[in-house]
């Protein structure tokens, strides 16, 4: 079922999991006219710190940005803004927590970050912080 979180910016974002065989596919879509960047990387859910997430999982047009994070593109898809990945769930098994998609929506034609009031936006795979995130931690 698809999640929609209201932006700081009053836009919307529409988070879409699915949980296949052995992977993750996670797509993000955003209402806005603003050019917008993704900038993401793979973190212990709710704790500090981000992993950057190895290039085979990156979408198209994504960098590398410092050491823990990369930076991709919403492109036009199907008519709406997105950003679409999959992620492997053996490499996610033995990244020692690092198994949650956290992201920050950047603006470059105002320089401007919505980072959730500082929390960032985590994206749990699977039903919530109780699910195969929150498993796969505790096995790794």
């Amino acid at each position: 079922m698809p999640e929609n979180i209201v932006l700081e910016n009053g836009g919307s974002l529409i988070i879409e999991k699915r949980d296949g065989e052995k992977t993750f596919e996670i797509s993000i879509s955003i209402d806005s006219d603003d050019e917008c960047i993704l900038h993401w990387g793979l973190s212990k859910g709710n704790r500090p710190g981000w992993q950057m997430p190895p290039d085979k999982f990156w979408p198209k047009d994504t960098e590398q940005f410092g050491q823990g994070a990369v930076q991709s593109v919403f492109n036009k898809i199907d008519g709406k803004k997105k950003v679409e990945f999959k992620i492997d769930k053996e490499f996610l098994l033995k990244q020692k927590g690092f198994n949650s998609p956290s992201f920050v929506i950047y603006y470059p034609q105002t320089n401007r970050w919505d980072n959730n009031r500082g929390k960032n936006y985590v994206i749990w795979l699977g039903e919530g912080q109780s699910g195969t995130a929150a498993l796969i931690e505790e096995i790794a």
